[in-house]
């Protein structure tokens, strides 16, 4: 009598090793590539703020020239904004209100500190990592200053 042929099913082990090894390439191809998107996106969110207090300085500065010179306070939507020579002051209250007109205000882990030890006052605006600053003009013929996006620290 015949014994029936038995079926074996599954892999071997040389099998397995191989397709762990290359699960573990790929996987570390796919960290460093995340990472990297990570990193851009929160430079662009910053990109974005820089643009958002870029144009809130242009359009204070209008308004305060419009109202001849005269107006410490202006509003962007329902946002009050404080000025100093009609540019808006380098203070967390300003750059929240300014932030809040778009969608970056959701973010969670925003940073913003002032430096306030010698005119003029220093504005750190910090996201995951990088930052940039806003410097306080001293006269009004002269802008504030926007620096570059850089890692941390500022």
């Amino acid at each position: 009598m015949m014994k029936p042929t038995v079926l074996q099913c599954g892999f071997t082990l040389i099998e397995i090793i191989i397709a762990l090894a290359l699960l573990s390439i790929l996987t570390a191809f796919g960290f460093k590539q995340f990472s990297l998107f990570s990193d851009q996106s929160a430079q662009r969110t910053l990109a974005k703020a820089q643009a958002n207090i870029q144009s809130a300085m242009a359009i204070s500065h209008i308004e305060w020239m419009a109202k001849g010179g005269n107006s410490d306070v202006i509003f962007l939507g329902d946002k009050k904004i404080t000025l100093v020579n009609g540019y808006p002051r380098a203070d967390v209250i300003n750059a929240k209100a300014i932030i809040e007109t778009t969608h970056l205000a959701k973010a969670q882990s925003w940073s913003m500190q002032v430096k306030n030890s010698n005119p003029p006052a220093i504005l750190t605006i910090s996201y995951k990592g990088y930052c940039f600053n806003y410097t306080e003009t001293i006269t009004s013929i002269q802008q504030p200053i926007l620096s570059s996006i850089k890692a941390l620290p500022c």
